[in-house]
């Protein structure tokens, strides 16, 4: 993927982790799967985060508490997760920079993207 391509993803998830975080929802198992893009309407084009999705993990939290679950491996889930420890909003910016790693890694190099009927959202897929 390009550098503008990855910036765009980064900063938008970046934003709706924060909206996520602000409500007090702690996602634990952000990852390039769970994030819908689409193809973005605006002049200059481009791709939208419209998505986040697989909730599955996630859970409500209040500001300065933590929690205990483990879940099984995912290299995209933080250390304290799939260590059984205590853990924070702060696990979901774990999952943010692996993210980052993955999109920023390998430039040029393209993304699939998983199309879930018309008018849904493409799913990143390396």
């Amino acid at each position: 993927c390009t550098l503008q391509f990855a910036q765009s993803i980064i900063a938008q998830v970046t934003l709706l982790l924060n909206t996520l975080h602000k409500s007090g929802v702690l996602h634990r198992d952000l990852n390039q799967e769970t994030i819908g893009v689409r193809t973005s309407q605006s002049a200059n084009g481009g791709y939208k985060v419209d998505k986040i999705g697989a909730f599955d993990c996630a859970c409500r939290l209040a500001p300065g508490d933590q929690v205990v679950k483990t879940y099984e491996q995912s290299r995209w889930m933080a250390p304290e997760i799939r260590a059984g420890e205590r853990h924070s909003f702060s696990a979901d910016i774990w999952s943010l920079g692996q993210l980052a790693y993955q999109l920023l890694s390998v430039p040029g190099k393209k993304l699939r993207y998983l199309h879930h009927g018309k008018n849904k959202p493409y799913w990143l897929k390396r």
